[in-house]
């Protein structure tokens, strides 16, 4: 069986976004002080987020609907909101809507 060519870049993507993620990452912080995801400190993080995740997407297609969705999964998959083995869903909620505001105002 010939091995999938895109194994290592998906495992690359995937462990670079949960590291992101974890507590000890940049978007934990905020979310835990309470920060509105709509606001320019979060948005400037979520950014910057953003054009990370364009390292290993490029840019064809709609870019929206695609960080929507990958909110999404960070919303309502617990492996993206998982912190020393327990389930925080607010994070998830935090993020989810953290991008789609990104989404809505720089990416339409």
């Amino acid at each position: 069986m010939q091995k999938n060519s895109y194994s290592p870049w998906i495992r690359t993507a995937t462990n670079s976004c949960r590291k992101a993620l974890r507590p000890t990452g940049r978007y934990w912080p905020l979310a835990a002080a309470g920060l509105d995801p709509a606001s320019e400190q979060v948005q400037q993080e979520i950014g910057i987020h953003y054009r990370y995740i364009l390292q290993f997407w490029g840019k064809a297609g709609n870019q929206a609907a695609a960080y929507k969705g990958l909110g999404d999964l960070l919303a309502n998959d617990e492996r993206y909101t998982q912190a020393n083995g327990v389930t925080n869903p607010a994070f998830g909620k935090f993020m989810q809507q953290a991008i789609h505001v990104y989404a809505e105002r720089k990416l339409q």
